[in-house]
């Protein structure tokens, strides 16, 4: 599909002699950036490339996604043109006038938008992908009510619409740094924390992010997080024994928690208990201490030992009120700052 028509004598209207050898580049460069290739390479970056468009699709997914844009955006319109042509319907395939390229023109976007329907139908397909296969249909769009007026180049559409993709896009992702930072511990079990205004069903599950405000990274022992995992835990859970912790009274801890404990101090790791309590341990070169949680009492039993001197301190705190965090952050700071 070019605009150019080159004259069969190899010369120029103005007699200049044509380079066979750009003349062969030129044709290379347009067969490889023909306007119905654009959109599957796009694709292929947003789905092979791009760092965390379709992360969480496996790769069999991927290439399933991707041969879908290949047979909507790319076989079938060049059948459809090849199908026109031999009953002809079009003078040429290669679109040469206005007039040969309006059928066309409705075809293509016809499956353009059908398309943009699907992905913008499927789940968990990114924003990214979606709005890019919308833009591609409205480009079309706008050639085929340019081509009612004047000539316009199908490659200059093509890749004037990528062009503006990568620049609205891909070159200023928010929270880029946050995400592939999260992305690089991925195997250490790395967390993060996404703030912004969420769409629910019906059953109030979280379908997607309308809008992402802010993304943290959590540290390694978030307490929420742990106390999360925890939850998941059912009777049975240690070789046959073990008593799953109570969830609402996991959830007691995880907001007194947060409103008692010094953010200065360091966070503990935290172990379920056989006896469907919390086990939270801190970790010191010279000193350990652990608190023994019962969920049920809201008690807990704290032991510190000084690993040089041998002494050891136990105490039994009430951790259903102020005084007893306040104890406890207060030993903390002079067992573990003093």
């Amino acid at each position: 599909m070019t605009n150019t028509s080159i004259a069969g004598s190899g010369h120029h209207a103005g007699g200049t002699q044509t380079n066979p050898v750009l003349r062969g580049i030129a044709h290379v460069i347009s067969y490889l950036f023909h306007p119905l290739f654009i959109s599957c390479y796009v694709m292929a970056f947003l789905i092979f490339v791009h760092p965390y468009a379709f992360a969480g699709f496996d790769e069999r997914t991927k290439v399933f996604r991707f041969l879908n844009v290949v047979f909507c955006d790319t076989f079938l319109p060049l059948f459809a043109v090849f199908l026109m042509w031999r009953l002809k319907l079009i003078h040429s395939v290669f679109l040469r006038s206005e007039k040969d390229r309006i059928i066309p023109y409705i075809v293509a976007m016809t499956f353009y938008w059908w398309t943009w329907m699907v992905f913008k139908n499927l789940p968990d397909i990114p924003v990214l992908a979606i709005r890019f296969l919308l833009g591609a249909f409205l480009a079309i769009c706008g050639g085929w009510i340019c081509n009612i007026f004047f000539k316009i180049s199908m490659h200059a559409i093509a890749m004037g619409g990528a062009l503006m993709f990568f620049m609205l896009f891909d070159l200023d992702v928010p929270h880029q740094e946050t995400v592939l930072e999260a992305f690089d511990k991925f195997e250490d079990r790395c967390h993060v924390l996404v703030s912004g205004v969420g769409v629910y069903d019906k059953f109030d599950g979280l379908t997607k992010f309308q809008s992402i405000e802010q993304v943290t990274i959590l540290d390694s022992l978030d307490v929420g997080v742990r106390l999360n995992e925890i939850a998941e835990l059912r009777d049975g859970w240690f070789n046959g024994e073990g008593t799953g912790p109570d969830v609402n009274a996991l959830r007691w801890f995880a907001d007194t928690f947060d409103n008692n404990y010094e953010v200065e101090l360091p966070l503990p790791l935290l172990y379920p208990t056989l006896e469907g309590g919390i086990h939270a341990e801190w970790s010191s070169i010279r000193i350990s201490i652990s608190l023994k949680i019962d969920l049920q009492k809201k008690s807990g039993y704290f032991h510190s030992l000084d690993l040089a001197t041998g002494i050891d301190t136990e105490h039994e705190i009430s951790l259903g009120d102020n005084t007893g965090w306040k104890f406890l952050n207060t030993t903390l700071n002079t067992l573990l700052k003093g």
